[in-house]
């Protein structure tokens, strides 16, 4: 890339106007198909966000990028024992087998605000790229049972969800089988089985053994 390209990124990371955001869709999708362990080249890898899920399956993560603006962390997650070394302007090394104390945890709990769209629950999160995301099925019937007590519930609500159990979770899903690069899961509630697409993936690393879930309607709403 030549240097106005370089600049053209600087300026883009200096006024904030690339958006954070989770692991790229089609990475996660190949899940099965990467190795845990070895090294891996994040190439363009701008600030970091696959490098990050690569190394937090085990990888050694290098990642390069033609700004050093964009791969230039904060002084709170540069230098020994932090989420990234710098190894040169544009060339960062990703690391979080680092120690208990250093380490970076993942969210336990999620959110997301699913609504009704041509006939089925979808959701949207800009933070892992997926609009209109759609449950299907089993899992529709699974929220419809949700938020049965829940007023105008079609419109949106808030659906909190963690591999670890919760104060308040209604449901509990237990994994059943893997099948299309999804998974099956059956509620505790109402015995019935649902498949959870690849989507799944945005939020875990691998499909969780239970998946712990709560529905409540948006704040404001009554």
């Amino acid at each position: 890339m030549s240097g106005d390209d370089r600049e053209r990124w600087n300026d883009r990371y200096r006024n904030n106007d690339v958006p954070l955001r989770g692991p790229s869709p089609f990475l996660v999708s190949l899940d099965r198909l990467l190795p845990r362990v070895g090294r891996a080249l994040d190439v363009a890898g701008g600030s970091g966000r696959n490098s990050i899920w690569l190394a937090r399956r085990g990888l050694d993560v290098a990642l390069v990028d033609v700004s050093e603006r964009g791969n230039s962390p904060g002084e709170g997650s540069r230098g020994p024992g932090r989420l990234f070394e710098q190894e040169s302007p544009t060339r960062l090394r990703v690391s979080l087998k680092v120690g208990a104390g250093d380490e970076m945890m993942p969210n336990l709990l999620r959110v997301i605000a699913p609504y009704w769209y041509e006939g089925t629950w979808v959701f949207d999160d800009e933070s892992v790229d997926l609009f209109r995301e759609p449950f299907v099925a089993g899992i529709p019937t699974m929220i419809d049972e949700m938020v049965a007590e829940i007023p105008n519930a079609r419109d949106g609500f808030r659906l909190t969800f963690s591999d670890r159990p919760f104060p308040g979770s209604q449901v509990e899903l237990t994994w059943l089988r893997e099948e299309l690069d999804g998974n099956w899961y059956r509620s505790s509630v109402s015995q019935e089985e649902g498949w959870l697409c690849p989507a799944l993936f945005s939020y875990f690393d691998q499909a969780p053994r239970l998946i712990y879930a709560r529905a409540d309607a948006k704040s404001g709403d009554s």
